[in-house]
């Protein structure tokens, strides 16, 4: 009797910008740059809009109220994949996810609270997301998912 093994290859999460366009303008009253398929994150002066997305400018902290939270170790696999992807996380842990596709629509949300969670995506395209992770106390972790 011959014994089958598999290898389940887990991706530890690093923040990244899958771009396939990009573009610089300036005038003398505005600077624009973008990229396309770039997660959005903006910084406020009120109520207006200063940046929005990765190319923030330099900010001079003066102080911080607490420090950020940390989502912990999460495991992301099969990636890519061809149907499915599993995430692995602590036990006891909740968090969001969303599932964007390369044009910033959302194609797949959750609360997800068990220690494995298995995301379905055989009703998507071949193609790139972005697998947005958040546990509502200020840390958040993206990284990009290949269905192939």
């Amino acid at each position: 009797m011959a014994l089958s093994t598999s290898v389940v290859c887990a991706q530890h999460l690093t923040p990244e910008v899958v771009a396939s366009a990009g573009e610089s303008f300036e005038t003398q009253w505005v600077s624009l740059d973008w990229t396309l398929g770039e997660i959005m994150t903006e910084t406020f002066d009120g109520t207006l809009i200063l940046t929005q997305g990765f190319q923030q400018p330099e900010d001079r902290a003066t102080s911080i109220e607490a420090p950020l939270a940390d989502l912990g170790d999460i495991k992301v696999f099969p990636n890519p994949t061809r149907d499915a992807f599993f995430i692995e996380m602590e036990h006891g842990k909740s968090m969001a996810i969303s599932l964007f596709d390369m044009s910033g629509r959302i194609v797949h949300q959750q609360r997800i609270s068990e220690s494995q969670t298995e995301i379905n995506l055989s009703s998507l395209s071949r193609g790139i997301y972005i697998l947005r992770m958040a546990d509502g106390k200020n840390a958040v972790r993206s990284m990009r998912i290949e269905k192939m």
